[in-house]
């Protein structure tokens, strides 16, 4: 039996020995039409198409920078029941359920996960999205993300250590002129001295 695509509505009735009745209408949706998922990506406010390689670095000196956000958006005829977010790398899978984040109509929603990568060894990682209905249809998209080492930055250039050291060696610099000066003073007030004995002598 083939049931049309639609809403439909189910009467069910009883009637007991006494000719007592009862009546309850049951809404039935059928639905063979999957979700659709938009191709683009949002990884930190940053729009990708699946088919690029998205390369993402850790950070060891700030590890909440670690934290990426991808968003979807999903469209579909009816209501989506989930989403979920499967990572594979070597040595290692997880699948976890994005978050509703905003439901402009009923058709369209999209869908938040934030992945920490500073626990993930250095590597290529297969992402996999799969969005479901309440009937059981479903779409997936794919993409690729790298993870990459965390950059070593120098002491130096460090927040403002650059400022911190140059006040230093500018405070360093004034400190080593005023201690010469001081140095030099007293040897010129000594010949001034002697110059002014040697005059008092010739008269």
């Amino acid at each position: 039996m083939i049931i049309l695509e639609g809403t439909h509505f189910l009467t069910v009735g009883l009637v007991d020995s006494f000719s007592r009745e009862s009546t309850q209408v049951h809404m039935i949706i059928v639905d063979y039409e999957t979700p659709t998922i938009l191709l683009s990506i949002v990884i930190d406010s940053q729009v990708y198409s699946q088919d690029e390689n998205v390369e993402l670095t850790q950070n060891d000196d700030q590890p909440t920078e670690n934290n990426h956000s991808f968003l979807v958006t999903v469209n579909d005829n009816y209501y989506i029941d989930k989403v979920l977010f499967t990572i594979i790398g070597e040595n290692y899978s997880q699948t976890l359920e994005m978050e509703l984040v905003q439901e402009t109509r009923h058709q369209t929603s999209s869908f938040v996960i934030f992945l920490e990568i500073g626990a993930l060894n250095i590597g290529e990682y297969n992402i996999t999205i799969t969005a479901y209905d309440y009937a059981g249809n479903a779409q997936e998209i794919t993409l690729k993300i790298t993870v990459l080492p965390a950059v070593t930055i120098p002491w130096l250039f460090r927040g403002n250590n650059l400022i911190y050291f140059s006040i230093g060696l500018f405070d360093a610099l004034l400190f080593g002129i005023a201690f010469a000066l001081a140095i030099r003073r007293p040897i010129l007030n000594r010949n001034w001295q002697e110059e002014v004995l040697t005059v008092l002598y010739i008269r």
